[in-house]
């Protein structure tokens, strides 16, 4: 009598995420004692939350996109796309600021559809997670100001660093000034003098602006 073959089901789109995300980041040892039950009473359960909250959130980017007529081996086969995946996967599964899950989520999303450079994508994921939530809502909040300069509603740069370090660090400047720095070592910051130049209470005004890779950088992570 011959043995009935049963059909493979077909491997969905959140099936292959997770296992690749499993496969990539791995278990957590064994350990005893207390480190055990930090492990086991904190550790993993928020990990599991992390990981499913991800994996929901993958799975409806990539039906998104095999709706609007990607194909899914055109994004399963790509070692490009693989490699981002396994990289953002780990920097969710780490991260517990809430205002760098959709920032996250858009980053999987271009990873896929932007023509951006490799490098520069890898550099961009590195940047969000390298970053505080606070920095990357100051950088925002810089790059906002910007889109009020027709209207000439913008704030120049010492009133902008004012309003942000009240808003952010409870005016405490220094604290401010420490979360700036930390986005001009990225070169995310542009510092100009107004032209022609504007003095006001008998000082020159100067711009506080995004560059252009800070512009990149926030319309790769706010698709």
């Amino acid at each position: 009598m011959d043995q009935e073959i049963l059909p493979v089901p077909e491997e969905g789109g959140q099936d292959y995420a997770l296992k690749a995300a499993k496969g990539a980041l791995g278990a957590f040892p064994l350990v005893g004692g207390l480190m055990g039950e930090l492990v086991t009473m904190c550790i993993e359960p928020n990990y599991q939350k992390r990981m499913r909250e991800w994996m929901e959130a993958t799975n409806m980017i990539l039906t998104q996109l095999i709706e609007s007529g990607i194909s899914k081996e055109e994004i399963f086969e790509n070692e490009k796309f693989q490699s981002l995946f396994v990289k953002s996967s780990k920097i969710y599964m780490e991260n517990i600021e809430e205002y760098k899950k959709p920032l996250l989520r858009a980053a999987f999303q271009s990873a896929i559809i932007s023509n951006l450079a490799l490098d520069k994508k890898y550099i961009f994921l590195d940047m969000v997670a390298q970053l505080t939530e606070t920095q990357l809502m100051i950088l925002k909040g810089i790059y906002d100001n910007e889109q009020l300069y027709e209207t000439g509603t913008h704030l120049y740069g010492d009133a902008l660093r004012e309003q942000f370090s009240e808003r952010y660090t409870g005016g405490d400047f220094h604290y401010y000034e420490l979360l700036q720095h930390g986005l001009e070592n990225f070169r995310l910051l542009n510092h100009a003098v107004t032209d022609p130049a504007i003095e006001n209470n008998n000082r020159v005004e100067w711009h506080l602006t995004t560059s252009t890779i800070g512009k990149e950088f926030i319309e790769y992570i706010d698709s």
